[in-house]
Parts: structure tokens; sequence; C-alpha cells
């Protein structure tokens, strides 16, 4: 290598941005609060992670009276995910640290009750696809608990929600269902009911909204006849389908706009 060359690689080697590491100088505080009303039956475990090339955890193992968690790795880079667990139950929140700010954050937990009342569908959507010869059918429905005082919904281990299907669940072997607050799906083995074609997944319904997705696949022969009882009032549901494939059904018409490629219907008030 001549001189000049070796100077010019020198001067790269020196120019070249040097790694660039996430302050940590974080800091993240809050509280935890009975959202159902009163004082907290029992401690309350918090732990927080980083999901970021930082990572690391840090844990407060009785929160009743507040937590304090410093040092922390800032920037979009690290999402963090704090977790309180309360009678058995775990709340979730995800936030970002930004540099040289503090972050507040208030938990609400909830008492627990077995009581069903107060579950309810807001609105559903079912997704149909097509796989050779057969039909891949997701049932998506955002269920809400309104229940009052807000608690959340343990069941008695019969389940919280009851899923209708269009044939007995024994019926369909690849029957999956899950539930999801928006962070990560959680599968749950489905429960048997006294109507083969129902099918109920056992998971604590916070107050709120909470995602709850049935999936399966059905032999298709061109033509398919879907026929069940809904468990409960569901006020819309969108059905999305391969663009030539159409859906007719009582309450079912075509929506306007419909995406290139594929066919969405609607369907209003549909009763229990």
């Amino acid at each position: 290598m001549s001189s000049s060359r070796a100077i010019r690689a020198a001067l790269a080697l020196l120019l070249s941005p040097a790694p660039l590491f996430a302050a940590a100088d974080g800091v993240v505080r809050g509280r935890v609060v009975n959202g159902s009303g009163g004082a907290l039956a029992e401690a309350v475990d918090v732990r927080l992670s980083s999901f970021g090339p930082a990572g690391g955890s840090w844990q407060a193992e009785d929160a009743r009276a507040g937590f304090l968690f410093e040092g922390l790795p800032t920037g979009e880079e690290n999402p963090y995910l704090i977790h309180a667990t309360y009678l058995g139950i775990v709340y979730n929140s995800q936030f970002h640290l930004h540099p040289g700010e503090d972050t507040t954050v208030v938990f609400e937990v909830y008492d627990t009750t077995s009581a069903l009342a107060g579950i309810g569908i807001e609105g559903a959507e079912f997704d149909i696809t097509l796989v050779e010869d057969r039909i891949r059918v997701d049932q998506v429905y955002r269920v809400k608990n309104e229940s009052s005082p807000p608690k959340t919904i343990l069941g008695d281990g019969s389940g919280t929600f009851h899923v209708s299907l269009p044939l007995p669940a024994a019926e369909l072997p690849g029957l999956v269902l899950a539930a999801s607050r928006g962070i990560m799906p959680v599968r749950r083995e489905p429960l048997p009911t006294s109507d083969a074609k129902v099918a109920a997944i056992d998971y604590p319904m916070r107050p709120g909204v909470t995602a709850v997705a049935a999936s399966y696949e059905l032999p298709y022969g061109g033509t398919f006849t879907y026929e069940s009882i809904a468990p409960y009032d569901i006020p819309r549901l969108v059905l999305i389908a391969p663009g030539d494939m159409r859906i007719e059904g009582e309450k079912i018409a075509p929506a306007h706009g419909s995406p290139a490629g594929a066919g969405v219907f609607l369907a209003e008030a549909i009763p229990a």
C-alpha cells in the first residue's frame, strides 16, 4: 500500500461514526390503583422489561406505595413493557422513554369476579381465505366487559366467552382459540359447552375490550352453508372474502368501496 493510500485509509477510519449507545438516564415512576374502587386487597408486583438492544428487566415486588425505576436506556429503539400482577392477573402497558424525560405510569388493576354479567360483543369480523380445496375462517370478536363496578371476569372454569361455529367443534380438529389485549395473542384450548357447535375460551376478561379469535379450516367444493346461533347480540359483522366469492344470507349485504381483490360484506344488528 502506498503512503497516500495508507493516509486515506486512516482518515476514513477516524471519520467513521462511532457506534451510538442509548443514554441510560430514563426514569419511570408510577403508582397502582384499584379500578374497582377501594383499597388494593394484596401486594402488587411490578416488572419492567426492555426489548431493545440494551435489554434488561427490573422489578418492584410490592408497589402498593408506588414504584420507581431509574437509569434506564432511552430512545425509540428501546421499547418497554411494564407488567403489574394483582390477584393472579397480569396487566400490561407498552411505551418508550425519551432522553431527559421522566415517564409517569398510573396502572389500573381490578378486583375479580366469577359472574359473567357485563360480557358482550362490540363488533366482529370474519376473514375467509381459500386454501386449495378448503376455506380458512378467522372469526375475530371485539369482546367488551362492561361490568359495574368494573372487575376482571374469571368465570367459573367453564369459559368466559362462547364462540359459535358452523360445525361441531369435534369436527374441526384444527380449531384454535386465542385472545389478546393488543400485545400478543394467547392461545387457549377450546372448552366444550352444552351446544356442540359452541366452544368456550377460558381467558380473564379485563374491563374494556379484548380481542378473541377462532380459526379453523373447512372442506370447500364451491359452496358452503354456515348455520349457527350467535350466543350474543352482534351489533355489526364484517365479512371479508376473496373477490370472486359471493356471500348471501339474512341481513348480509355487499359493502361499498371494497378493496381490490376482496369482497366485503356487512351485517347489522344480529340478535343472539
